[in-house]
């Protein structure tokens, strides 16, 4: 269910929140309520980050019975909610968190926040906090445009949920433009498949394999994924020379990889 780690900006906003660092900060030696809710909230912090999401969901409960109005808690438990995929309790945390903190909430928290109204099939939410969040943070000079980045790429993929396919088409090549990678290239590939577009798809399926090779090895199990989709849709166009070099590259890789595990 967990798609993702919990990402270091959240982390100092929901430390900032709580006013501490992360360790050095023990629950029962806490001395007063707020102390208290620190410590509780840096515990749930280090629980997620190491994937006890249940866990987590509970000691940030624990916090909000101590601090029924405390952001970073509601942030927390929201965020969690949505990677466990509980739609429904992630909206009621992150819109609380929205409402009592929203300088405090990143491009993730509004992301999160759609995605689980799109889960609950309540579209036009999920777009005005698109289009709220893509308002407030915009692109940056240079670099670092990835969280802004998957704003357009998601709000893309709503569009084609609402068959409109121009607005998509606007927002993921936004996507692309801002941050020229993997996510992006793929979600693109889907759009142009959807339509029928199968050479532009394996065109940007390729683009896709080549941004992932600048951080990850070629024997990766999502490269090896991305290329069966390059596979299938070369067989589909009758590329078929090109689908049996890809099958073929597939199974020296695969074969590289029982070697090196032996």
């Amino acid at each position: 269910m967990i798609d993702r780690p919990f990402n270091n900006a959240k982390i100092v906003i929901l430390l900032a929140l709580c006013g501490g660092q992360l360790f050095d900060c023990g629950i029962a030696r806490a001395s007063d309520a707020k102390m208290q809710v620190d410590a509780l909230l840096q515990r749930a912090v280090f629980l997620f980050q190491h994937q006890q999401v249940r866990d987590s969901i509970q000691v940030a409960s624990m916090a909000l019975n101590l601090d029924p109005g405390n952001a970073g808690a509601f942030m927390l438990r929201g965020e969690a909610h949505a990677a466990m995929e509980e739609p429904k309790y992630a909206v009621e945390d992150l819109e609380m968190a929205l409402k009592l903190s929203p300088g405090s909430c990143n491009e993730t928290v509004y992301t999160d926040c759609a995605r689980s109204y799109c889960q609950l099939h309540q579209f036009q939410k999920a777009l005005n906090l698109f289009n709220t969040a893509i308002q407030k943070f915009p692109p940056k000079k240079g670099k670092g445009n990835g969280d802004v980045a998957s704003l357009y790429r998601d709000r893309a993929s709503l569009y084609m949920l609402l068959h409109q396919e121009g607005k998509a088409n606007e927002d993921i090549n936004k996507a692309i433009q801002l941050s020229p990678t993997r996510p992006n290239y793929m979600a693109r590939a889907t759009f142009w498949k959807e339509k029928h577009e199968y050479q532009k798809a394996i065109d940007d399926i390729t683009k896709a394999m080549q941004s992932f090779l600048t951080n990850h090895s070629a024997y990766d199990p999502e490269y090896l994924r991305i290329m069966q989709l390059r596979v299938e849709l070369y067989d589909m166009t009758g590329q078929g020379a090109l689908a049996k070099r890809d099958r073929e590259l597939m199974r020296k890789e695969a074969k590289t990889v029982e070697d090196d595990l032996r």
